[in-house]
């Protein structure tokens, strides 16, 4: 791509595949999913990385063969899969019609995608003597993954522990005072 990041396909049978903002985050133990990553230019950091696979019924190998990047830094994976389970959106070929079907999937660029926060405490009269509960919904749009991750509220002196979004949304206590 244009900032000369680097991008790879393949195969694996790791469970704990290094993941950043996976679209998948779920491996079927036992049965081997496609990956797709992207690397910053210097190879030192993971800017995107997820599963690509089906076989929640413990069947079903994916193989990523090929990757090709756009001018605006899509990612395009082709490869091979017997998985039943196979994830398919807009498929020209929803289901499995052979002993293995090939596959052309399109990730759009995570770098394009802004997400919007929403802050919504449970009181709307705040004062630093009672408890709050926050919370915070991130949003990345029609048609884009649901975000993940953690977030944290900070407020003056006070920062809240890190909690981990769930459907896009997580929710904060903060003490009183």
């Amino acid at each position: 791509d244009s900032s000369s990041n680097a991008y790879v396909t393949g195969t694996t049978y790791s469970t704990n595949f290094p993941l950043q903002f996976p679209v998948q985050s779920t491996f079927y133990a036992g049965v081997p999913d496609a990956f797709v990553s992207e690397v910053n230019s210097a190879g030192s950091q993971l800017l995107f990385s997820t599963y690509l696979g089906g076989g929640s019924d413990g069947y079903g190998d994916s193989q990523g063969n090929a990757i090709a990047v756009d001018s605006s830094a899509n990612i395009y994976v082709s490869g091979v899969t017997n998985a039943l389970d196979f994830p398919v959106t807009n498929a020209i070929q929803p289901t499995l019609k052979g002993a293995g079907d090939a596959f052309i999937s399109k990730y759009l660029n995570v770098a394009l995608i802004t997400p919007t926060v929403t802050v919504t405490p449970s009181s709307s009269s705040i004062t630093t003597a009672q408890a709050l509960n926050v919370t915070v919904t991130v949003s990345a749009g029609s048609g884009n993954p649901t975000p993940t991750g953690t977030v944290k509220l900070t407020s003056g002196s006070y920062t809240s522990a890190a909690t981990t979004l769930s459907g896009g949304s997580a929710t904060i206590n903060i003490p009183a005072g």
